[in-house]
């Protein structure tokens, strides 16, 4: 996720405010299809942050488009 980030900030820098956010979902990925990775634990707080965060980078992108 963060590959794809990083290629798009080339014809939008502003999305780079998001990387933290490709980087914290993309650990989660690799915890649920590695088991063998550390489990990484989120709260409530930290996971409605990062939904909010996801539904304003999708909607920057779909205005970019």
């Amino acid at each position: 996720m963060t590959k794809l980030l990083n290629d798009a900030t080339v014809y939008e820098p502003t999305l780079a405010k998001f990387n933290p956010l490709c980087i914290r979902v993309t650990e989660f990925y690799f915890e649920s299809r590695y088991p063998l990775f550390p489990i990484s634990v989120a709260v409530e707080k930290e996971v409605r942050q990062m939904l909010t965060e996801a539904e304003e980078l999708i909607a920057k992108s779909l205005a970019i488009t």
